[in-house]
């Protein structure tokens, strides 16, 4: 952690520039030394035939999923992803959660979300925050860190989701 120099934020909502199409405004916010990365970004982020379209144009899924490869494409040491996909369908998030794995295997995340299943099965740590009073309480769970290279295992999943349903009530 001592060595992590950039920490980027993305949020839920976040808007771009109406003014030119998504495609341009990535080429624009593109580092030349990610500029391979960003196709296969939007590839897999299923957004390609969109490239062309204004941001007001798409879905709220879609902007959030364009804001996503917008930070992905900058140099990071640690993105915080605070429902950074939100309105984005069950498959389409774990085909970009393994995607991002995949790619950026160095880099650090802080994904929050309210999304127990997807937490679980995609965190390697969760920090369930909640409020006990007037003393906040922060419980820390094992995740089952599922990539490409790793099996899930149901009954241990099952059992981190309970885990992190009883730390929040």
């Amino acid at each position: 952690m001592d060595s992590m120099k950039t920490l980027l934020y993305s949020y839920n909502l976040e808007r771009l520039p109406g003014w030119s199409s998504v495609g341009k405004h990535l080429e624009k916010v593109t580092p030349s030394s990610l500029e391979s990365k960003k196709d296969e970004l939007i590839e897999a982020f299923g957004l390609k035939e969109l490239v062309g379209y204004r941001f007001s144009q798409l879905s709220l899924g879609q902007q959030n999923r364009i804001n996503l490869i917008r930070y992905l494409l900058q140099d990071f040491h640690m993105l915080i992803m605070d429902e950074s996909l939100a309105n984005v369908d069950e498959l389409t998030r774990e085909k970009i959660l393994l995607k991002m794995k995949a790619m950026f295997p160095d880099a650090f995340f802080l994904y929050i979300s309210h999304n127990v299943i997807e937490v679980s099965k995609f965190c390697q740590e969760i920090l369930v925050l909640r409020d006990a009073g007037k003393v906040p309480q922060i419980t820390k769970i094992e995740g089952q860190n599922y990539s490409v290279h790793r099996q899930i295992d149901k009954e241990k999943l099952e059992h981190t989701m309970l885990e992190v349903m009883n730390a929040s009530s």
